[in-house]
């Protein structure tokens, strides 16, 4: 039985207000991951795409606590749950590296990395057993040594574009932004010709928060591939976040407000733009995007008055108010004043629940 918590880094504690945007993200990875280049890599993307769907029962209430249940039942440890494979003189290193993949698909990655160590060892390091290894270790989030394996292996193999994107990965993951972008970027430029590894560029550029980058990549990408699904969908996600990048976020409140008419235009307009795939894409996407368009629809239609004009006028009309009749000039103030305040403070505050997603204090230019 598939431990979906220690599989997705998931809590058992967890909230599912807090469970639903992780599985999301892992979908939408593995999803885009069924793309790549490499027969045992896209397998392992399908089936990982699918054990999130299955991990879906953690976001009913009921399920998830009939799931805890036969989880605990069939608890083991780890030693228990399959048997070690042992070496015999027929044993190769190809036949040692099918293994681990075999593993890899059942998420049992710890023995996986045994049998690809073995592979290791039997090849003398081969750049292909270095690699099974490494990516062995990259999913159990053993990132220290999934990166130095894809390092060796690069040595021996350094025009290969697979390694250098998934070393690029792994060290966005270890927090190295930059080189993670470069690493990703040769392994673009070694295959022009697969959208794959442009688009996973672009990705990081999301990620980083360089939208006009990221959907820059994503449009080539798109151009070369437009029935893949899931490069449409990461387009979509850049259009909805250069959208969002339309509303001012305030840090004291938490909350994004959208202060002028123009900025309620360009949202809307980048919200549509992610709609043009809208029977392709995932439905909680579409939904969250077709939100969002609601919203800066309502704003685009409601009157923004400029609070210097406002406050300007009302000064104006206050002294002329108070020439002719004091009592009226005293009315006219206040009034001015209540006025401004309404018109100044933005019109539709949208809470931070709302933008699951939106994990950067996205900021009005």
């Amino acid at each position: 039985m598939v431990n979906f918590y220690d599989l997705f880094n998931l809590s058992p504690e967890m909230p599912v207000a807090e469970m639903l945007p992780r599985l999301q993200a892992y979908r939408n990875w593995w999803v885009f991951r069924t793309n790549i280049p490499d027969r045992q890599r896209c397998r392992h993307a399908e089936r990982m795409a699918a054990l999130v769907e299955e991990a879906g029962v953690l976001l009913d209430d009921d399920r998830r606590a009939e799931y805890d249940r036969e989880l605990a039942r069939h608890s083991a440890p780890p030693s228990s749950s399959a048997p070690a494979l042992a070496t015999t003189v027929e044993d190769s290193a190809p036949h040692l590296l099918e293994s681990a993949w075999g593993l890899m698909h059942k998420a049992r990655f710890a023995e996986a990395a045994d049998v690809a160590d073995r592979a290791v060892r039997l090849s003398r390091a081969d750049a292909a057993a270095l690699a099974v290894r490494g990516y062995a270790h990259w999913q159990q989030r053993r990132l220290d040594k999934a990166a130095r394996d894809h390092k060796a292996a690069l040595e021996r193999d350094p025009a290969n574009p697979l390694l250098h994107h998934d070393l690029g990965w792994i060290l966005w993951e270890q927090g190295e932004s930059d080189r993670a972008l470069e690493t990703v970027r040769q392994a673009a430029q070694l295959a022009p010709d697969t959208p794959f590894y442009t688009a996973s560029l672009g990705v990081l550029f999301r990620l980083r928060g360089d939208l006009d980058k990221a959907i820059q990549l994503l449009e080539e990408a798109h151009s070369h591939a437009p029935s893949l699904r899931s490069i449409e969908n990461e387009l979509a996600l850049a259009y909805n976040q250069k959208g969002l990048s339309r509303f001012y976020y305030n840090p004291d409140d938490g909350l994004r407000y959208c202060l002028s008419k123009r900025s309620a235009n360009e949202a809307c307009c980048w919200f549509k733009k992610a709609l043009r795939f809208e029977d392709k894409l995932f439905p909680d996407l579409h939904q969250e995007i077709y939100l969002h368009l609601d919203i800066a629809e309502r704003m685009k239609n409601r009157k923004f008055v400029g609070h210097r004009g406002l406050l300007l006028g009302g000064i104006l009309v206050s002294f002329l108010a108070l020439i002719i009749w004091p009592i009226s000039g005293i009315v006219l103030g206040l009034a001015t004043g209540v006025y401004a305040l309404r018109t100044t403070v933005p019109y539709w505050k949208l809470n931070r629940q709302m933008f699951p997603n939106a994990r950067e204090p996205w900021q009005e230019e």
